[in-house]
């Protein structure tokens, strides 16, 4: 399990984030689940929830395998 620190300006959404950073590390967004203070967020509300101070931002990909 690896973590990062970001620091993203209240403006950005989950949709902006996932394009900012974790495209460009690789992730499919299909596979991925993001969780805000341990709650998961629907992909369909992705564009309308903006982070706030002190949020607990965790994403979970899935990996398949045989």
């Amino acid at each position: 399990m690896k973590y990062k620190i970001l620091i993203v300006d209240d403006d950005v959404n989950i949709c902006e984030l996932l394009r900012l950073y974790l495209e460009k590390e690789g992730f499919n967004r299909d596979y991925l689940v993001v969780e805000i203070n341990e709650i998961i967020i629907p992909k369909k509300n992705y564009a309308q929830h903006f982070f706030h101070d002190g949020d607990s931002v965790e994403t979970i990909s899935f990996v398949g395998g045989g």
